[in-house]
């Protein structure tokens, strides 16, 4: 076991059993409350996480006529977001002149008001639309999160872009109180957004979540949670124990045993994406892990 510092700490597994024991919301890694931690799978334990329109690498709008789209810091924010809002009004436009179903905002149960710092940015209403986009492919500033950790395994196994054994792969954990904290409400720099599941078979499935990086930074959730602790460890510390985050590691060879491990546990592409397209998901995985060694 590594530590990076005091805020994540990677934990490296050498098998696939091994890998899911870590994840098992009895192991106490995730205790007293297993409930507080949320997961996401990364095929590659090196990349960063951002969403896929914030990574520097990624000309996220090109492909879908945005094509003077700048390179990803902190000045090119207003662009961005433009970007985003403009691409989130075409798809709800094409829904509605196809006659499908606009998921809206949940009824309020709570008081709280809306901190708005963009006049582009999109509101709380328009949310769950942005995440029917970010589950059909389309670029947004959100990124997924699943609140069991071995669904989160699950996406880390079976990226359908990586098939190679070269490396690791990952599931980060993340403390929600760290989001909730409050410490930076007055700018909203991250927070966790969730979406209604009655209109977002996928994200019912995936028991999905997301967090959103906005107020004007692009900023990877891990090391927002490092800057809460630079910034306000004396207020943190007390009311939310270290380490904040996780990073548990496997070698991407073990990718098929755990592949097959998760779906003798109902874990598979049918489950996880409800529907035709699921199906075959799950028999393109079980060749996957079928397969003998060396053919």
């Amino acid at each position: 076991m590594a530590v990076d510092d005091e805020v994540v700490q990677t934990i490296d597994c050498n098998t696939a059993e091994e890998f899911l024991g870590r994840l098992s919301p009895q192991d106490p890694l995730w205790q007293p409350d297993p409930s507080g931690w949320i997961f996401r799978g990364h095929a590659r334990a090196e990349w960063s996480l951002l969403s896929t329109a914030h990574r520097k690498d990624v000309r996220a709008y090109e492909e879908w006529g945005i094509t003077e789209e700048p390179n990803i810091d902190s000045a090119d924010w207003f662009r961005r977001q433009a970007a985003e809002t403009g691409l989130w009004r075409r798809f709800y436009s094409a829904l509605d002149e196809a006659g499908l179903t606009i998921p809206t905002k949940p009824i309020q149960t709570d008081d709280g008001v809306e901190v708005v710092h963009l006049l582009s940015e999109i509101t709380t209403d328009g949310l769950p639309l942005l995440a029917l986009a970010q589950h059909f492919g389309l670029p947004t500033s959100l990124l997924d999160w699943t609140r069991i950790a071995a669904k989160g395994a699950y996406f880390a196994a079976a990226d359908l872009g990586v098939r190679d054994s070269v490396g690791h792969l990952a599931v980060w954990a993340l403390k929600m109180k760290v989001l909730n904290a409050g410490i930076f409400s007055d700018r909203l720099v991250m927070r966790d957004v969730v979406a209604p599941l009655a209109s977002n078979p996928n994200l019912l499935a995936q028991s999905g979540l997301f967090t959103q990086a906005r107020g004007g930074a692009i900023l990877a959730v891990d090391d927002y949670a490092r800057k809460q602790f630079s910034e306000h460890s004396k207020e943190l510390k007390p009311a939310i124990p270290l380490p904040w985050m996780h990073k548990i590691t496997l070698p991407r060879s073990s990718a098929a045993r755990l592949l097959q491990l998760l779906s003798y546990s109902g874990i598979h592409g049918s489950s996880m994406f409800p529907g035709y397209a699921g199906v075959v998901r799950r028999l393109r995985e079980e060749a996957v892990w079928k397969k003998k060694p060396g053919s």
